[in-house]
Protein backbone atom coordinates (compact mmCIF):
# COMPACT_ATOMS: atom_id res chain seq x y z
CA UNK A 1 0.00 0.00 0.00
CA UNK A 2 0.98 3.61 -0.44
CA UNK A 3 0.80 3.35 -4.23
CA UNK A 4 1.01 6.68 -6.00
CA UNK A 5 2.45 8.41 -2.91
CA UNK A 6 5.97 9.74 -2.39
CA UNK A 7 7.57 8.97 0.97
CA UNK A 8 10.52 11.32 1.50
CA UNK A 9 13.13 10.36 4.10
CA UNK A 10 15.63 12.92 5.44
CA UNK A 11 18.04 10.98 7.60
CA UNK A 12 21.52 9.63 8.32
CA UNK A 13 23.01 6.28 7.34
CA UNK A 14 20.77 5.01 4.52
CA UNK A 15 21.83 1.80 2.76
CA UNK A 16 20.32 2.67 -0.62
CA UNK A 17 20.22 -0.90 -1.91
CA UNK A 18 19.11 -2.84 1.16
CA UNK A 19 16.83 -5.77 0.31
CA UNK A 20 14.09 -4.14 2.40
CA UNK A 21 13.70 -1.50 -0.32
CA UNK A 22 13.23 -3.97 -3.20
CA UNK A 23 9.86 -4.90 -4.67
CA UNK A 24 8.74 -8.45 -5.50
CA UNK A 25 10.62 -8.26 -8.80
CA UNK A 26 13.88 -7.09 -7.28
CA UNK A 27 13.48 -3.48 -8.36
CA UNK A 28 14.66 -0.79 -5.97
CA UNK A 29 11.76 1.30 -4.68
CA UNK A 30 14.16 4.13 -3.81
CA UNK A 31 13.49 6.12 -6.96
CA UNK A 32 15.60 9.18 -6.18
CA UNK A 33 18.52 10.04 -3.91
CA UNK A 34 19.77 13.46 -2.87
CA UNK A 35 22.96 13.91 -0.82
CA UNK A 36 23.72 17.58 -0.06
CA UNK A 37 27.36 16.85 0.79
CA UNK A 38 28.13 14.50 -2.11
CA UNK A 39 30.13 15.93 -5.02
CA UNK A 40 30.36 12.90 -7.34
CA UNK A 41 27.05 13.33 -9.16
CA UNK A 42 24.88 15.99 -10.75
CA UNK A 43 23.62 18.90 -8.66
CA UNK A 44 19.83 19.33 -8.75
CA UNK A 45 18.43 22.51 -10.28
CA UNK A 46 15.08 23.63 -8.83
CA UNK A 47 13.28 26.77 -9.97
CA UNK A 48 16.50 27.98 -11.53
CA UNK A 49 18.54 27.49 -8.34
CA UNK A 50 21.34 24.93 -8.22
CA UNK A 51 21.38 23.08 -4.92
CA UNK A 52 24.66 21.85 -3.43
CA UNK A 53 25.43 18.15 -3.54
CA UNK A 54 24.28 15.44 -5.92
CA UNK A 55 21.04 13.79 -6.95
CA UNK A 56 20.58 10.38 -8.54
CA UNK A 57 17.32 9.46 -10.25
CA UNK A 58 18.29 6.67 -12.66
CA UNK A 59 18.07 3.05 -11.49
CA UNK A 60 21.65 2.28 -12.58
CA UNK A 61 22.97 5.30 -10.69
CA UNK A 62 21.17 4.34 -7.49
CA UNK A 63 22.30 0.71 -7.84
CA UNK A 64 25.92 1.90 -7.75
CA UNK A 65 25.47 3.79 -4.46
CA UNK A 66 26.35 2.41 -1.03
CA UNK A 67 25.55 4.77 1.86
CA UNK A 68 26.33 8.27 3.06
CA UNK A 69 28.63 6.98 5.79
CA UNK A 70 30.06 4.02 7.67
CA UNK A 71 29.01 4.81 11.22
CA UNK A 72 25.22 4.95 11.25
CA UNK A 73 22.11 2.92 10.37
CA UNK A 74 19.48 5.34 11.59
CA UNK A 75 18.08 6.15 8.14
CA UNK A 76 18.04 2.54 6.95
CA UNK A 77 15.99 1.67 10.02
CA UNK A 78 13.48 4.53 9.72
CA UNK A 79 13.06 4.07 5.96
CA UNK A 80 12.41 0.37 6.47
CA UNK A 81 9.76 1.17 9.09
CA UNK A 82 7.97 3.73 6.94
CA UNK A 83 8.13 1.98 3.58
CA UNK A 84 10.21 -1.22 3.65
CA UNK A 85 8.80 -3.97 1.45
CA UNK A 86 10.69 -7.20 2.20
CA UNK A 87 8.05 -9.37 3.84
CA UNK A 88 9.50 -12.89 4.11
CA UNK A 89 10.64 -12.16 7.68
CA UNK A 90 7.44 -10.31 8.58
CA UNK A 91 9.28 -7.01 9.03
CA UNK A 92 8.09 -4.91 6.11
CA UNK A 93 7.16 -1.26 6.57
CA UNK A 94 3.76 0.39 6.86
CA UNK A 95 3.61 1.61 3.23
CA UNK A 96 5.44 -1.07 1.21
CA UNK A 97 4.28 0.22 -2.20
CA UNK A 98 5.16 3.89 -1.76
CA UNK A 99 7.76 5.60 -3.93
CA UNK A 100 10.79 6.38 -1.75
CA UNK A 101 12.94 9.49 -2.10
CA UNK A 102 16.00 9.25 0.17
CA UNK A 103 17.89 12.34 1.29
CA UNK A 104 20.90 11.19 3.24
CA UNK A 105 23.14 13.50 5.26
CA UNK A 106 26.11 12.45 7.44
CA UNK A 107 25.73 13.47 11.07
CA UNK A 108 28.45 16.09 10.97
CA UNK A 109 26.65 17.86 8.09
CA UNK A 110 23.12 17.69 9.50
CA UNK A 111 22.61 21.47 9.25
CA UNK A 112 19.42 23.48 8.82
CA UNK A 113 20.48 24.43 5.28
CA UNK A 114 21.08 20.83 4.21
CA UNK A 115 17.76 19.75 5.73
CA UNK A 116 15.96 22.67 4.04
CA UNK A 117 17.47 21.80 0.65
CA UNK A 118 16.44 18.17 1.14
CA UNK A 119 12.84 19.26 1.80
CA UNK A 120 12.97 21.38 -1.34
CA UNK A 121 14.28 18.46 -3.41
CA UNK A 122 11.58 16.03 -2.21
CA UNK A 123 8.80 18.55 -2.87
CA UNK A 124 10.15 19.20 -6.37
CA UNK A 125 10.37 15.47 -7.14
CA UNK A 126 6.79 14.85 -5.99
CA UNK A 127 5.57 17.80 -8.04
CA UNK A 128 7.31 16.47 -11.13
CA UNK A 129 5.62 13.10 -10.58
CA UNK A 130 2.23 14.64 -9.81
CA UNK A 131 2.00 12.70 -6.54
CA UNK A 132 1.08 13.57 -2.96
CA UNK A 133 3.93 13.29 -0.49
CA UNK A 134 4.74 12.74 3.16
CA UNK A 135 8.21 13.61 4.43
CA UNK A 136 9.70 11.90 7.48
CA UNK A 137 12.23 13.79 9.59
CA UNK A 138 13.34 11.72 12.56
CA UNK A 139 15.42 14.66 13.72
CA UNK A 140 15.34 16.90 16.74
CA UNK A 141 16.88 19.98 18.30
CA UNK A 142 16.69 21.44 21.79
CA UNK A 143 18.15 24.73 20.52
CA UNK A 144 15.48 27.13 19.31
CA UNK A 145 12.67 29.36 20.58
CA UNK A 146 10.10 26.56 20.57
CA UNK A 147 7.47 28.93 19.19
CA UNK A 148 7.40 27.92 15.52
CA UNK A 149 9.53 30.81 14.26
CA UNK A 150 12.87 29.08 13.62
CA UNK A 151 14.03 28.46 10.05
CA UNK A 152 13.02 24.82 9.65
CA UNK A 153 9.66 25.38 11.35
CA UNK A 154 8.87 28.12 8.84
CA UNK A 155 10.01 26.00 5.90
CA UNK A 156 7.82 23.09 7.02
CA UNK A 157 4.89 25.50 7.27
CA UNK A 158 5.62 26.88 3.79
CA UNK A 159 5.74 23.51 2.00
CA UNK A 160 2.89 21.81 3.89
CA UNK A 161 -0.66 21.82 2.58
CA UNK A 162 -3.10 19.61 0.67
CA UNK A 163 -1.21 16.49 -0.37
CA UNK A 164 1.95 17.62 1.43
CA UNK A 165 2.62 16.43 4.98
CA UNK A 166 5.77 16.68 7.12
CA UNK A 167 6.19 14.28 10.06
CA UNK A 168 8.77 14.92 12.78
CA UNK A 169 9.86 13.03 15.87
CA UNK A 170 9.00 14.64 19.20
CA UNK A 171 12.52 14.07 20.63
CA UNK A 172 13.83 11.74 23.33
CA UNK A 173 14.17 14.03 26.34
CA UNK A 174 10.95 13.37 28.21
CA UNK A 175 12.92 11.80 31.07
CA UNK A 176 15.44 14.63 31.59
CA UNK A 177 15.02 17.78 33.69
CA UNK A 178 16.66 19.95 31.03
CA UNK A 179 14.02 22.71 30.66
CA UNK A 180 13.78 26.06 32.47
CA UNK A 181 10.61 28.18 32.38
CA UNK A 182 10.32 31.15 34.73
CA UNK A 183 8.64 34.55 34.70
CA UNK A 184 10.49 37.11 36.80
CA UNK A 185 8.29 38.91 39.33
CA UNK A 186 10.65 41.68 40.46
CA UNK A 187 14.12 43.14 40.07
CA UNK A 188 15.33 40.93 42.92
CA UNK A 189 13.80 37.74 41.53
CA UNK A 190 16.76 35.55 40.57
CA UNK A 191 17.18 31.95 39.42
CA UNK A 192 20.10 29.88 40.64
CA UNK A 193 20.68 26.48 39.06
CA UNK A 194 23.51 24.04 38.42
CA UNK A 195 24.60 22.59 35.11
CA UNK A 196 24.58 18.79 35.29
CA UNK A 197 25.12 15.81 33.01
CA UNK A 198 22.41 13.14 32.84
CA UNK A 199 24.77 10.25 32.11
CA UNK A 200 28.00 11.55 33.65
CA UNK A 201 31.32 11.85 31.83
CA UNK A 202 34.77 10.35 32.27
CA UNK A 203 37.44 12.38 34.03
CA UNK A 204 34.89 14.73 35.59
CA UNK A 205 34.54 16.84 32.45
CA UNK A 206 31.45 19.03 32.08
CA UNK A 207 30.51 19.27 28.38
CA UNK A 208 27.32 20.54 26.78
CA UNK A 209 25.36 23.61 25.74
CA UNK A 210 22.40 25.67 26.93
CA UNK A 211 20.03 27.82 24.87
CA UNK A 212 18.22 30.60 26.82
CA UNK A 213 15.39 32.74 25.42
CA UNK A 214 13.53 35.75 26.71
CA UNK A 215 9.97 35.64 25.41
CA UNK A 216 10.35 39.16 24.09
CA UNK A 217 13.23 41.59 23.57
CA UNK A 218 14.11 42.11 27.25
CA UNK A 219 17.69 41.13 28.00
CA UNK A 220 18.30 38.42 30.56
CA UNK A 221 21.43 38.70 32.69
CA UNK A 222 23.70 35.72 33.16
CA UNK A 223 26.21 35.11 35.92
CA UNK A 224 28.50 32.10 35.67
CA UNK A 225 29.03 30.54 39.10
CA UNK A 226 31.25 28.01 40.81
CA UNK A 227 29.14 26.17 43.39
CA UNK A 228 30.02 23.77 46.18
CA UNK A 229 27.85 20.70 45.72
CA UNK A 230 28.10 19.75 49.40
CA UNK A 231 27.32 23.12 51.00
CA UNK A 232 25.45 24.85 48.19
CA UNK A 233 27.63 27.92 48.67
CA UNK A 234 28.32 30.05 45.60
CA UNK A 235 32.10 30.27 45.64
CA UNK A 236 32.53 32.78 42.82
CA UNK A 237 30.48 34.56 40.15
CA UNK A 238 31.73 35.78 36.77
CA UNK A 239 29.86 38.26 34.56
CA UNK A 240 30.47 39.68 31.08
CA UNK A 241 33.00 42.07 32.60
CA UNK A 242 35.16 39.09 33.62
CA UNK A 243 35.17 37.63 30.11
CA UNK A 244 37.04 38.53 26.97
CA UNK A 245 35.45 39.19 23.58
CA UNK A 246 36.49 36.62 21.00
CA UNK A 247 35.68 36.43 17.30
CA UNK A 248 32.08 36.80 16.08
CA UNK A 249 31.09 38.64 19.31
CA UNK A 250 31.52 35.53 21.46
CA UNK A 251 32.52 36.02 25.10
CA UNK A 252 35.12 33.55 26.41
CA UNK A 253 35.85 32.56 30.00
CA UNK A 254 38.84 30.36 30.86
CA UNK A 255 41.94 30.27 33.05
CA UNK A 256 43.88 32.57 30.74
CA UNK A 257 41.17 35.24 30.96
CA UNK A 258 40.45 34.97 34.70
CA UNK A 259 42.94 33.78 37.30
CA UNK A 260 40.07 33.14 39.72
CA UNK A 261 38.54 30.77 37.19
CA UNK A 262 41.57 28.48 37.48
CA UNK A 263 40.90 28.05 41.19
CA UNK A 264 37.75 26.08 40.36
CA UNK A 265 38.22 24.74 36.82
CA UNK A 266 41.59 23.36 35.77
CA UNK A 267 40.97 22.89 32.04
CA UNK A 268 38.62 23.94 29.26
CA UNK A 269 36.52 27.04 28.72
CA UNK A 270 33.03 28.52 28.51
CA UNK A 271 31.71 30.51 25.56
CA UNK A 272 28.70 32.84 25.61
CA UNK A 273 26.93 34.67 22.77
CA UNK A 274 23.77 36.81 22.97
CA UNK A 275 21.66 38.64 20.41
CA UNK A 276 18.16 39.74 19.42
CA UNK A 277 17.08 37.05 16.96
CA UNK A 278 15.60 38.21 13.66
CA UNK A 279 13.18 35.27 13.48
CA UNK A 280 11.02 36.57 16.34
CA UNK A 281 12.68 39.63 17.90
CA UNK A 282 13.44 37.75 21.13
CA UNK A 283 16.64 38.01 23.17
CA UNK A 284 18.65 34.78 22.92
CA UNK A 285 21.78 33.54 24.68
CA UNK A 286 23.75 30.44 23.80
CA UNK A 287 26.27 28.95 26.23
CA UNK A 288 28.78 26.30 25.22
CA UNK A 289 30.66 24.50 27.98
CA UNK A 290 33.64 22.15 28.12
CA UNK A 291 35.21 22.37 31.57
CA UNK A 292 37.03 20.22 34.08
CA UNK A 293 36.54 21.19 37.77
CA UNK A 294 39.35 20.93 40.30
CA UNK A 295 37.46 18.26 42.24
CA UNK A 296 34.11 16.49 42.39
CA UNK A 297 32.64 19.02 44.83
CA UNK A 298 32.71 21.87 42.29
CA UNK A 299 29.68 22.39 40.06
CA UNK A 300 29.16 24.89 37.28
CA UNK A 301 26.12 27.06 37.91
CA UNK A 302 24.11 29.93 36.47
CA UNK A 303 22.62 33.04 38.09
CA UNK A 304 19.78 34.37 35.92
CA UNK A 305 17.69 37.53 36.20
CA UNK A 306 15.71 39.97 34.02
CA UNK A 307 13.16 42.76 34.15
CA UNK A 308 9.86 42.10 35.96
CA UNK A 309 7.35 40.31 33.73
CA UNK A 310 9.99 38.77 31.46
CA UNK A 311 9.49 35.11 30.77
CA UNK A 312 12.74 33.14 30.44
CA UNK A 313 12.79 29.73 28.77
CA UNK A 314 15.82 27.51 28.35
CA UNK A 315 16.88 24.09 27.16
CA UNK A 316 19.97 22.01 27.77
CA UNK A 317 21.32 19.90 24.94
CA UNK A 318 21.32 16.10 24.57
CA UNK A 319 22.81 15.17 27.95
CA UNK A 320 22.39 18.33 30.04
CA UNK A 321 20.10 18.71 33.07
CA UNK A 322 19.50 21.59 35.47
CA UNK A 323 19.92 20.44 39.06
CA UNK A 324 19.68 21.73 42.63
CA UNK A 325 22.36 19.38 44.00
CA UNK A 326 20.03 18.99 46.96
CA UNK A 327 19.76 22.71 47.81
CA UNK A 328 16.27 24.21 48.02
CA UNK A 329 17.20 27.77 47.00
CA UNK A 330 18.18 26.50 43.56
CA UNK A 331 15.87 25.76 40.64
CA UNK A 332 15.65 22.27 39.21
CA UNK A 333 14.85 21.80 35.56
CA UNK A 334 11.68 20.17 34.26
CA UNK A 335 10.82 17.73 31.47
CA UNK A 336 7.67 19.72 30.60
CA UNK A 337 8.25 21.50 27.26
CA UNK A 338 10.92 18.90 26.39
CA UNK A 339 9.53 18.77 22.84
CA UNK A 340 11.93 19.40 19.95
CA UNK A 341 11.98 22.94 18.57
CA UNK A 342 11.52 21.51 15.05
CA UNK A 343 7.97 20.32 15.76
CA UNK A 344 6.61 23.64 17.00
CA UNK A 345 5.48 25.01 13.62
CA UNK A 346 1.77 25.07 12.86
CA UNK A 347 1.96 22.43 10.12
CA UNK A 348 4.41 19.90 11.56
CA UNK A 349 2.94 16.54 12.56
CA UNK A 350 4.73 15.64 15.80
CA UNK A 351 5.03 12.05 17.02
CA UNK A 352 5.77 10.59 20.45
CA UNK A 353 6.50 6.96 21.32
CA UNK A 354 4.98 4.21 23.43
CA UNK A 355 6.06 0.66 24.21
CA UNK A 356 4.37 -1.93 22.00
CA UNK A 357 6.66 -4.89 22.74
CA UNK A 358 8.64 -6.19 25.68
CA UNK A 359 11.19 -8.38 23.89
CA UNK A 360 13.42 -8.01 20.84
CA UNK A 361 14.62 -10.92 18.67
CA UNK A 362 18.39 -11.35 18.53
CA UNK A 363 20.59 -12.82 15.82
CA UNK A 364 21.46 -15.86 17.96
CA UNK A 365 17.79 -16.86 18.32
CA UNK A 366 17.35 -15.51 21.85
CA UNK A 367 15.42 -12.44 22.98
CA UNK A 368 16.40 -9.27 24.80
CA UNK A 369 13.92 -7.85 27.32
CA UNK A 370 13.17 -4.17 27.75
CA UNK A 371 14.31 -3.14 31.21
CA UNK A 372 12.71 0.33 31.40
CA UNK A 373 9.47 -0.31 29.55
CA UNK A 374 5.87 -0.88 30.59
CA UNK A 375 3.88 -2.61 27.87
CA UNK A 376 1.39 -0.22 26.20
CA UNK A 377 2.53 2.73 28.32
CA UNK A 378 4.31 5.87 27.14
CA UNK A 379 8.04 5.42 26.50
CA UNK A 380 9.97 7.00 29.35
CA UNK A 381 12.00 9.13 26.93
CA UNK A 382 9.12 10.42 24.79
CA UNK A 383 9.22 14.24 24.81
CA UNK A 384 6.13 16.36 25.23
CA UNK A 385 4.94 19.95 25.33
CA UNK A 386 3.34 22.31 25.39
CA UNK A 387 5.43 24.61 23.23
CA UNK A 388 6.10 28.20 24.32
CA UNK A 389 2.81 29.33 22.77
CA UNK A 390 0.92 26.83 24.90
CA UNK A 391 0.06 24.47 22.02
CA UNK A 392 -0.05 20.83 23.10
CA UNK A 393 2.53 18.47 21.58
CA UNK A 394 2.86 15.77 20.28
CA UNK A 395 -0.07 15.22 17.92
CA UNK A 396 -0.10 11.44 18.29
CA UNK A 397 2.05 8.57 19.57
CA UNK A 398 3.08 5.34 17.85
CA UNK A 399 5.20 2.28 18.65
CA UNK A 400 8.79 3.34 19.26
CA UNK A 401 10.18 1.16 22.04
CA UNK A 402 11.44 -1.01 20.50
CA UNK A 403 11.13 -1.59 16.72
CA UNK A 404 12.93 -4.10 14.50
CA UNK A 405 13.82 -2.93 11.00
CA UNK A 406 16.58 -2.96 8.42
CA UNK A 407 20.04 -1.61 9.26
CA UNK A 408 22.88 -0.62 6.99
CA UNK A 409 25.41 -3.12 5.66
CA UNK A 410 27.99 -0.33 5.71
CA UNK A 411 27.58 0.63 9.35
CA UNK A 412 30.69 -0.66 11.09
CA UNK A 413 29.28 0.18 14.52
CA UNK A 414 26.15 -1.93 13.96
CA UNK A 415 28.14 -4.81 12.52
CA UNK A 416 30.46 -4.85 15.53
CA UNK A 417 27.91 -4.32 18.28
CA UNK A 418 25.73 -7.42 18.41
CA UNK A 419 23.62 -6.57 21.45
CA UNK A 420 20.73 -5.30 19.35
CA UNK A 421 21.25 -7.30 16.17
CA UNK A 422 18.23 -9.25 14.92
CA UNK A 423 18.25 -12.16 12.45
CA UNK A 424 19.32 -10.88 9.04
CA UNK A 425 18.49 -11.95 5.50
CA UNK A 426 20.99 -13.64 3.18
CA UNK A 427 20.34 -13.51 -0.54
CA UNK A 428 22.86 -14.25 -3.32
CA UNK A 429 25.56 -14.59 -0.64
CA UNK A 430 24.89 -11.04 0.61
CA UNK A 431 23.77 -10.53 4.20
CA UNK A 432 21.25 -7.76 4.79
CA UNK A 433 21.23 -6.99 8.53
CA UNK A 434 18.27 -6.11 10.74
CA UNK A 435 18.25 -4.75 14.26
CA UNK A 436 16.25 -3.16 17.07
CA UNK A 437 16.28 0.53 17.83
CA UNK A 438 14.15 2.74 20.02
CA UNK A 439 13.17 6.40 20.13
CA UNK A 440 10.65 8.82 18.70
CA UNK A 441 12.84 8.51 15.60
CA UNK A 442 11.33 5.04 15.27
CA UNK A 443 7.73 6.04 16.01
CA UNK A 444 7.69 8.93 13.52
CA UNK A 445 8.11 6.68 10.41
CA UNK A 446 5.24 4.48 11.62
CA UNK A 447 3.04 7.58 11.35
CA UNK A 448 4.69 8.56 8.05
CA UNK A 449 3.79 5.18 6.56
CA UNK A 450 0.24 5.47 7.88
CA UNK A 451 -0.17 8.90 6.30
CA UNK A 452 1.10 7.47 3.00
CA UNK A 453 -1.76 4.96 3.13
CA UNK A 454 -4.20 7.72 3.95
CA UNK A 455 -2.90 9.91 1.11
CA UNK A 456 -3.57 7.02 -1.22
CA UNK A 457 -7.17 7.11 -0.06
CA UNK A 458 -7.36 10.91 -0.25
CA UNK A 459 -4.39 12.61 -1.97
CA UNK A 460 -5.60 16.04 -0.84
CA UNK A 461 -5.16 15.56 2.91
CA UNK A 462 -3.43 18.47 4.63
CA UNK A 463 -1.96 18.73 8.15
CA UNK A 464 -5.27 19.83 9.68
CA UNK A 465 -7.04 16.89 8.00
CA UNK A 466 -4.46 14.45 9.37
CA UNK A 467 -5.01 15.81 12.88
CA UNK A 468 -8.76 15.27 12.43
CA UNK A 469 -8.05 11.65 11.51
CA UNK A 470 -5.95 11.28 14.65
CA UNK A 471 -8.73 12.75 16.78
CA UNK A 472 -11.37 10.53 15.20
CA UNK A 473 -9.48 7.23 15.15
CA UNK A 474 -6.68 7.08 17.73
CA UNK A 475 -6.85 4.62 20.59
CA UNK A 476 -7.54 6.13 24.02
CA UNK A 477 -7.10 3.36 26.56
CA UNK A 478 -6.46 3.63 30.28
CA UNK A 479 -2.83 4.60 29.72
CA UNK A 480 -3.75 7.45 27.39
CA UNK A 481 -6.42 8.85 29.72
CA UNK A 482 -4.31 8.37 32.86
CA UNK A 483 -2.06 10.74 34.75
CA UNK A 484 0.33 11.20 31.80
CA UNK A 485 -2.37 12.21 29.32
CA UNK A 486 -0.50 15.39 28.32
CA UNK A 487 2.19 13.18 26.75
CA UNK A 488 -0.10 11.26 24.38
CA UNK A 489 -1.59 13.85 22.02
CA UNK A 490 -4.69 12.37 20.38
CA UNK A 491 -3.70 8.91 21.59
CA UNK A 492 -2.16 5.80 20.04
CA UNK A 493 -2.08 5.67 16.27
CA UNK A 494 -4.58 3.24 14.73
CA UNK A 495 -3.71 2.93 11.04
CA UNK A 496 -6.72 0.83 10.02
CA UNK A 497 -9.20 2.92 11.99
CA UNK A 498 -7.80 6.04 10.34
CA UNK A 499 -8.23 4.53 6.89
CA UNK A 500 -11.75 3.42 7.78
CA UNK A 501 -12.56 6.95 8.92
CA UNK A 502 -11.34 8.38 5.60
CA UNK A 503 -13.31 5.87 3.58
CA UNK A 504 -16.46 6.73 5.50
CA UNK A 505 -15.87 10.48 5.44
CA UNK A 506 -17.35 12.28 2.43
CA UNK A 507 -14.53 13.56 0.25
CA UNK A 508 -14.50 14.32 -3.42
CA UNK A 509 -13.18 11.53 -5.65
CA UNK A 510 -9.87 12.58 -7.13
CA UNK A 511 -9.37 12.31 -10.87
CA UNK A 512 -6.13 13.43 -12.42
CA UNK A 513 -6.51 11.21 -15.50
CA UNK A 514 -9.00 10.61 -18.30
CA UNK A 515 -9.62 7.04 -17.17
CA UNK A 516 -13.29 6.17 -16.64
CA UNK A 517 -14.70 3.59 -14.24
CA UNK A 518 -18.21 2.18 -14.58
CA UNK A 519 -19.85 -0.35 -12.26
CA UNK A 520 -22.33 -2.84 -13.66
CA UNK A 521 -24.55 -5.59 -12.17
CA UNK A 522 -24.65 -3.97 -8.71
CA UNK A 523 -20.91 -3.51 -8.74
CA UNK A 524 -20.03 -7.11 -9.60
CA UNK A 525 -18.25 -6.04 -12.79
CA UNK A 526 -16.06 -2.97 -13.01
CA UNK A 527 -15.41 -1.57 -16.48
CA UNK A 528 -12.18 0.40 -16.85
CA UNK A 529 -12.17 2.61 -19.95
CA UNK A 530 -9.60 4.78 -21.72
CA UNK A 531 -6.56 3.14 -20.12
CA UNK A 532 -3.48 4.86 -21.58
CA UNK A 533 -0.86 3.16 -23.76
CA UNK A 534 1.36 2.50 -20.74
CA UNK A 535 -1.33 0.40 -19.07
CA UNK A 536 -2.32 0.68 -15.44
CA UNK A 537 -2.38 -1.12 -12.10
CA UNK A 538 -5.57 -1.32 -10.08
CA UNK A 539 -5.95 -1.95 -6.34
CA UNK A 540 -9.20 -2.50 -4.48
CA UNK A 541 -8.88 -2.25 -0.69
CA UNK A 542 -11.32 -3.04 2.07
CA UNK A 543 -12.00 -0.73 4.99
CA UNK A 544 -9.04 -2.10 6.98
CA UNK A 545 -6.63 -1.33 4.17
CA UNK A 546 -6.26 -4.95 3.02
CA UNK A 547 -5.84 -5.39 -0.74
CA UNK A 548 -8.59 -7.63 -2.07
CA UNK A 549 -7.84 -7.13 -5.79
CA UNK A 550 -4.54 -6.25 -7.42
CA UNK A 551 -4.41 -6.43 -11.21
CA UNK A 552 -2.29 -5.10 -14.06
CA UNK A 553 -4.45 -3.72 -16.88
CA UNK A 554 -3.58 -3.42 -20.57
CA UNK A 555 -4.24 -0.24 -22.56
CA UNK A 556 -7.72 0.42 -23.92
CA UNK A 557 -10.50 -1.04 -21.79
CA UNK A 558 -10.82 -3.94 -19.39
CA UNK A 559 -13.41 -5.64 -17.17
CA UNK A 560 -12.55 -6.49 -13.57
CA UNK A 561 -14.56 -9.27 -11.92
CA UNK A 562 -15.75 -8.20 -8.47
CA UNK A 563 -18.09 -11.12 -7.80
CA UNK A 564 -15.84 -12.79 -5.20
CA UNK A 565 -15.77 -9.72 -2.99
CA UNK A 566 -18.09 -9.52 0.01
CA UNK A 567 -20.67 -6.76 0.13
CA UNK A 568 -19.44 -3.51 1.59
CA UNK A 569 -17.55 -0.26 1.01
CA UNK A 570 -14.18 -0.33 -0.75
CA UNK A 571 -11.54 2.07 -2.02
CA UNK A 572 -10.49 1.82 -5.65
CA UNK A 573 -6.99 3.13 -6.43
CA UNK A 574 -5.74 3.09 -10.00
CA UNK A 575 -2.23 4.12 -11.05
CA UNK A 576 -1.29 4.77 -14.68
CA UNK A 577 2.20 6.24 -14.93
CA UNK A 578 2.08 9.56 -13.14
CA UNK A 579 -1.72 9.66 -13.20
CA UNK A 580 -3.92 8.48 -10.35
CA UNK A 581 -7.62 7.76 -9.96
CA UNK A 582 -9.31 7.25 -6.56
CA UNK A 583 -12.93 6.32 -6.00
CA UNK A 584 -15.06 4.85 -3.27
CA UNK A 585 -17.20 1.96 -4.44
CA UNK A 586 -19.97 -0.06 -2.83
CA UNK A 587 -20.45 -3.76 -3.60
CA UNK A 588 -24.01 -4.90 -2.95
Amino acid sequence: MGDGVVVGMIDVGIDFNHINFKDDYGNNRICAVYMPEDTTGTSPVIDGDTLPGSCYEEAAQIAALTSDGSNDSHGTHTTGTAAGSFSANGLHGVAPHARIVACSIPNEYLTDINIANSIKYIVDYADRCGMPLVINMSLGSSDGPHDGTSLLCRIVDEVSGPGRICVLSASNSGHRNHVLDHTFSSLTDTIYTCFGNYSGHEGGWIPGSVSLWSVGANEHFIGITAVSKSSGKILHTWTHDDMTMGKDSVYVLNGAVSKSFSQYFTEGELKLASTIESCNGHFHSYIEVNLRPVDNDIALGFKLSSLPGTRLTGWGDTDVVFTRNGHSYMTRGSSVMSISDLVTGDSAISVGAYCSRMTMPLADGTYLSNSRAVLNDIAYFSSYGPDVRGIARPDVVAPGYSLVSSVSRYDSTTMLVNAWRAPGIIENDVEYPYGSQYGTSMSAPVVTGAIALWLQANPHLGPADVRKVFEASSIRDAYVTGSNKSRWGSGKLDVSAGLKYLINTPVADTKTSKIKVDLANSGLVMKILDIPQSGAVIYVCDMSGRIVIEKTLPCGSCDVDMSDIASGCYLLHLVAGNEVFNKKIIIQ
